[in-house]
This record gives C-alpha cells, structure tokens and sequence, in this order.
C-alpha cells in the first residue's frame, strides 16, 4: 500500500510537471551563472584541456545559454568534460537527459549504475550516474549528474519534479548537466577499471570547481 502511494504521489507531481512545461509557464527571472565557463580552469591536478566548439545546429537543439565541451588529456590518457547550463528553462527548453541524448547519437547503453564522487576529506560524495556505453568498436565510461538549484539529482523524474517545486516556492528553473565521458582502451590491462579510476579522479577535481561557477 505504501509503494503504491509513492507511486500515484510521484504520477501527480510528473503530471503536474508535464502541465507546467507544456504551458511554458515561467517564474523569475534567468539566473546567469556566478562566471563564464570560458574561465573554467584548463589546469585540473596533472589534467590540461582544450576547447572545442559544438556546432551551431547542436547547440540550437542542445537549447543552452552557455555550455563548455572540453578534451582533457594527461599521460596518454584522455577524456571529455561537457557543461551545459540553463538559465532558466520552458517546454522545449529544458536539460537533455544522455539517457535519451546517447542512444539518440548512437551509443547503446551496456551497464549503468551509480558511484560516488571521491573527495580528499573522509566525506561521502554525492551520487553520480556511471553508464558504459558502445558504438561500434566503441567504448566510453560515461558519468553525468544534474547540478541544479544547490542539488546533486541523478534521476530525470526528480529533475522534473524539483523544476516544478523550486519555480514555485523560489521562482527558479536554472540548471545544468554535467556530463565525463571516458574512453575505455583495449589496450589496458583492465580496461574498465581503468576508465573508472580516471573518471573518478577527474570528478573529484571537477566537482569543487563547478561552485564557482553554477548558482546554489
């Protein structure tokens, strides 16, 4: 009886949700990030990045405000590093889910699940979502979260059901993806594994950094 309550609680907040963006409604102002991503360090511990840009029909669909899409490499390892935020968002203009956006481009996801992301005190990080995802021959160790409003959210439904709650009780919809992904070579010893540590470090740097940036 009590799932079955959570279930018909989380079906009227989705519905509400749904209502909420389909008539655009909009509450505040756009909230502008703290700085602009372009100051985002391209020095992460041993970790240097170069920017690329996303070409104009992507972030047309994409429906950013600003985003950074960066390569990072160190000891013949590499990753990318992608952040878009929204400073405020509407039907149609809302955070795109890599759990729809990566099958859309191709990837077809092996495995997911949640890690932590590591931090150099003895506090427990706050969860992340950890995909393994193949093209082809191609592999990645894809991890992204929802950073929004002062929240960690892993999950599209509570990213909704959070939209709709705080454009009410603190008119703002802001937000931003963060999403890492990872290349996992063939040629390791333990692929996996090692596209997981890599990640991890890489996150545990990031993390600290993204609150200069992206407003509680």
């Amino acid at each position: 009886m009590i799932s079955s309550r959570r279930v018909l609680i989380l079906a009227i907040l989705l519905m509400g949700a749904g209502v909420w963006l389909h008539f655009g409604q909009t509450y505040g102002h756009p909230v502008p990030m703290h700085r602009s991503l372009q100051d985002f360090p391209l020095a992460l511990g041993n970790w240097r990045g170069v920017d690329f840009r996303l070409d104009s029909p992507m972030v047309k669909a994409l429906g950013v405000e600003t985003y950074l899409h960066r390569l990072y490499r160190r000891s013949g390892m590499s990753l990318w590093l992608y952040v878009g935020y929204y400073e405020t968002q509407r039907q149609g203009e809302t955070v795109h889910s890599p759990r729809n956006c990566l099958p859309g481009a191709g990837w077809n996801i092996i495995e997911a699940d949640l890690v932590r992301i590591p931090r150099d005190s003895h506090e427990i990080g706050p969860a992340i979502n950890r995909y393994i995802v193949q093209n082809g021959h191609d592999r990645q160790m894809v991890f992204y979260w929802y950073q929004c409003r002062g929240r960690v959210i892993t999950n599209d439904y509570w990213s909704r059901i959070y939209l709709v709650v705080d454009a009410v009780t603190r008119r703002r919809t802001d937000g931003s993806l963060i999403r890492i992904s990872v290349p996992v070579r063939e040629e390791s010893e333990d692929p996996y594994d090692e596209a997981l540590q890599q990640g991890l470090d890489f996150t545990r740097l990031v993390f600290p950094e993204l609150a200069k940036f992206i407003p509680n």
